[in-house]
């Protein structure tokens, strides 16, 4: 990265307005806190300091500078990332180094844009296309806001006398024999990629006879149909959004939560993954038709082996016969926002669609379902999630219930406890530890009711502007301070470390760690014994199982 540029983006932007951009800060002495924006917390471990122009989260280590911040909350390329900062500083030079965009790109990427300011003015004198965007509940400020339009033929005929053929046969707007214009007597949708710039265009017919009724513009260097959404400049990092089928659909969830649209194609893994950087659970929210639930149905089989820890889907269900639009448009947002809510998770969509009814209640669909289930979740490849497919699938096929590890409580056995209580206490009798060792409490297994304190820990400590000189100051926690339990348990482990008071910090943070290490040790022992112990009981399931697949086999 050249320096030079690095250094003026650094001292132009203020990482503090950035952040603030994106998430409420709140003043802390010198520096800004808030709750992460990179994961899930309740109480704010994430700080900025503005004088160091850096950001870190104590809780999940994310840290970095302004190009840092805006590359993982948008989820862009650090070059992206450059390149938007540098423009919002009015820093030229970087196009001098950073012009991975080809200057063919650059001028179809401008006819485009100067297309569509054309098709937005003819629009205006266009009553009868303006009806029907107002009767499907497209307002004015809406059409302004996503840049509808329309083409005919005497704006185009505008456009041809200041814009080459050449130019636009490449920018997909007339074809390549006889010139032909691709969006005559169509309303114009421009599709955007997440930097805002327009790559082609949507276009619906009003007229019976036209079809289609929806055309995209054809393939071109710029217009890639699997690798683009609509509405993907619209998202907003870790807010849910919704993947629907249409640009109309897409823009009636305008000012209520992000939409984009697959323009009539299938859902891609490029898809996928575009969303994925921006939110974790999107909801997919096909029509309530056949076509519709086949198209929710490969969204599933795509998505499968491209699943990670925190990366799925969330499928709803439309009434038959329906689609997003009209249920906003003539029922109401209620019903609509509902429908979202109770949109299900892909393992229970997909344990639906092999198990169903008439499958359960004969022993030979049975066992042809139990190995459809086998062969759809082998193709998961993070194994993380391949094991939760699987514990799930004995949960609900077996009918018995086995917590997955993620939502298990930590054993508590009396020795376990009291080591919590010790760990967490000399953090609090002697907090200058807390500088030394921040990093590993947050590794630290406690059952639920010591982790408010822990958080707390955490919350104070990144509160702190300085380094501690002594060790022997208590922390005031905040939400803890005031509580009986917390002075209880002080008084408790004071006892235990009666010892370590004349120690200095070093010899403290030795003892600390050894404890630490001690206590995980086990913590795991203890957590592989009950394991063992929900293993034991999964032993007839599996012979079930396997009687269930061998009977299968006989008679074949």
């Amino acid at each position: 990265m050249d320096i030079s540029i690095y250094s003026q983006i650094r001292h132009r932007i203020s990482i503090v307005d950035l952040v603030s951009g994106y998430i409420k800060l709140q003043k802390k002495g010198n520096n800004w806190s808030a709750l992460c924006p990179f994961h899930k917390e309740k109480s704010p471990s994430f700080v900025v300091q503005e004088v160091k122009g850096s950001y870190h989260c104590f809780g999940c280590g994310a840290h970095g500078d302004v190009i840092d911040f805006l590359k993982n909350i948008e989820g862009i390329t650090t070059i992206e990332a450059i390149q938007k900062l540098a423009e919002q500083a009015n820093i030229q030079s970087w196009k001098n180094q950073y012009s991975y965009i080809k200057p063919q790109d650059t001028d179809l990427k401008e006819c485009l844009m100067h297309v569509c300011e054309y098709f937005i003015e003819a629009l205006k004198n266009q009553e009868f296309a303006k009806n029907y965007l107002g009767n499907r509940g497209i307002s004015f400020s809406c059409q302004e806001h996503f840049k509808l339009g329309w083409c005919d033929a005497l704006v185009m005929q505008t456009i041809k006398s200041h814009i080459s053929s050449d130019t636009l046969i490449k920018a997909g707007l007339i074809t390549d024999q006889y010139h032909r214009n691709f969006f005559e007597g169509r309303i114009t949708f421009p599709i955007f990629n997440a930097r805002g710039e327009i790559l082609g265009f949507g276009g619906r017919s009003l007229q019976e006879q036209k079809m289609p009724k929806y055309l995209n513009s054809p393939e071109t260097s710029l217009f890639i149909k699997h690798q683009i959404l609509y509405g993907i400049e619209n998202l907003k990092s870790n807010l849910p959004c919704v993947v629907v089928e249409g640009y109309l659909d897409a823009l009636a969830f305008w000012k209520r939560m992000p939409a984009v649209a697959c323009l009539g194609t299938a859902l891609s893994a490029e898809h996928l993954h575009m969303i994925w950087k921006v939110t974790p659970e999107p909801v997919i929210c096909f029509d309530g038709d056949a076509a519709g639930k086949t198209g929710a149905y490969k969204a599933i089989c795509t998505a499968l082996p491209l699943l990670t820890p925190g990366n799925t889907l969330r499928i709803a269900e439309l009434p038959l016969g329906q689609d997003p639009q009209s249920i906003i448009h003539y029922q109401g947002w209620d019903v609509m926002e509902k429908i979202i809510k109770d949109a299900a998770p892909l393992s229970e969509v997909l344990y639906h669609h092999i198990f169903s009814q008439e499958v359960l209640l004969v022993p030979e669909r049975r066992a042809k379902a139990v190995l459809l289930w086998k062969q759809q979740t082998e193709i998961i490849k993070n194994s993380e999630v391949k094991r939760a497919y699987q514990s799930f699938f004995k949960e609900r096929f077996y009918g018995k219930r086995f917590s997955s590890q993620k939502n298990k409580t930590a054993p508590c056995s009396v020795s376990l406890v009291l080591g919590i209580e010790i760990l967490l206490g000399a953090l609090c009798i002697f907090p200058g530890l807390l500088g030394q060792v921040q990093e590993i409490l947050a590794q630290l297994y406690c059952p639920q009711v010591y982790v408010p304190l822990k958080e707390a820990l955490i919350q104070w400590q990144a509160l702190q502007e300085n380094s501690f000189d002594s060790c022997h100051h208590p922390p005031t926690l905040l939400d803890c301070s005031d509580a009986s339990w917390y002075k209880d348990l002080v008084q408790r482990v004071t006892p235990h470390l009666a010892f370590w008071q004349n120690l200095d910090l070093n010899t403290l943070q030795a003892q600390w760690i050894e404890l630490f290490n001690a206590h995980q040790t086990q913590y795991h022992l203890e957590d592989m014994r009950d394991r063992l112990k929900d293993q034991s009981h999964l032993l007839f399931s599996e012979w079930e199982e396997l009687k269930l697949l061998t009977f299968k086999d006989e008679l074949i």
